[in-house]
């Protein structure tokens, strides 16, 4: 399926939140039809500690940033991942 567009007037975090949702759909099994929410714990998201590395990875690459192992691992909900 094609990925849905970005909204024009999109903010930096919500482009955030978007595409860090995204990349937990391809990389935590069963979550195509799960409704993101700032709140939900990667965890809770059946993400382990290898997959939440790879979703953070993943979206500083395509979001073009960088953010530190400590605060990457301390961010251990979607909404705390889109704020960094």
């Amino acid at each position: 399926a094609a990925a849905p567009s970005a909204p024009v007037s999109e903010t930096k975090e919500q482009r955030a939140f978007r595409v860090i949702t995204e990349i937990t759909r391809e990389v935590v099994p069963g979550l195509e039809a799960h409704r993101f929410q700032a709140t939900d714990r990667m965890g809770d998201l059946g993400a382990n500690s290898v997959d939440r590395f790879e979703i953070g990875m993943l979206a500083m690459e395509r979001l073009g940033v960088e953010v530190s192992r400590p605060e990457l691992a301390d961010a251990q909900s979607i909404g705390a991942l889109a704020q960094l």
